[in-house]
């Protein structure tokens, strides 16, 4: 049914613009929903010609996932099953999880009265001091890309498995500190034996901001676009204050392409 209202919604936009004198802006615009209400009615076509397999892959999400009183850790770890399964359904190839916030609180790991900010600012939580606040969270972040990696391996994929072919980041969402200058942006990645990147096992540091050998985001991201067969020259914007120095930011990082 839903699938039939997109394609009634989609002709009739089809009609308004074969049959209506509009400007060019009105005209862009109803082409866009055109387009937006198509794909959305392509979507559902592809899903319900994939009911088996959804069914097969379906996330097995246990009822304190499901729980209203469900804990931060525990709704960490349901999100990890629908990603995963999402990723071997096939209904996508990426998938990006949010851990958390700086409203997030973590009782469950003896962090009462105290929210991720608190921490962040070197306050003491429920007794613990922030180093070892911050350790306790990082280590729940880790069971749950374990749980993810975990569910990739046990699925067949050629002749191993899903995660031989996967490339899992672990970072941070705002720089090197709680208030960052941006200038550093560690990484954390989980890699199957089929990564087309030179970084297995390796502790990999660039030198610092606006030093000799520094390389920016940017190039991080060019790197795997062209590693992986997009040979795109630079993703994203270019830092003026690099450009004011003449300093090279274009490209892939050579080293760690495989």
């Amino acid at each position: 049914m839903r699938g039939n209202l997109m394609q009634f919604a989609s002709a009739r936009q089809k009609t308004k613009l074969l049959v209506t004198d509009l400007a060019d802006a009105e005209r862009q615009k109803v082409l866009s929903y055109v387009n937006s209400t198509e794909a959305l009615r392509q979507r559902g076509e592809t899903l319900k010609s994939m009911t088996v397999r959804l069914k097969a892959c379906a996330p097995t999400l246990e009822a304190k996932f499901l729980s209203d009183s469900a804990s931060t850790s525990d709704k960490q770890l349901g999100h990890a099953e629908i990603a995963a399964s999402a990723l071997i359904a096939g209904v996508t190839n990426v998938v990006t999880l949010n851990m958390d916030d700086t409203d997030t609180i973590y009782p469950e790991l003896d962090l009462k009265g105290g929210t991720v900010h608190d921490i962040g600012h070197n306050h003491k939580v429920n007794g613990i001091d922030a180093l070892t606040a911050r350790a306790l969270i990082r280590n729940q972040h880790m069971k749950v890309v374990a749980r993810i990696v975990d569910k990739l391996k046990k699925a067949p994929e050629g002749d191993g498995s899903m995660f031989d072919n996967t490339m899992i980041f672990y970072l941070t969402d705002n720089g090197e500190k709680h208030h960052p200058t941006g200038e550093e942006w560690p990484f954390l990645v989980f890699s199957g034996k089929n990564s087309k990147l030179n970084i297995a096992g390796r502790y990999i540091r660039f030198p610092k901001y606006a030093e000799q050998g520094h390389r920016t985001l940017g190039n991080l991201y060019t790197t795997l676009l062209n590693a992986y067969g997009n040979p795109i020259e630079h993703y994203g914007a270019l830092d003026p204050a690099l450009e004011k120095l003449r300093m090279n930011q274009i490209g892939a990082i050579r080293e760690l392409i495989a």
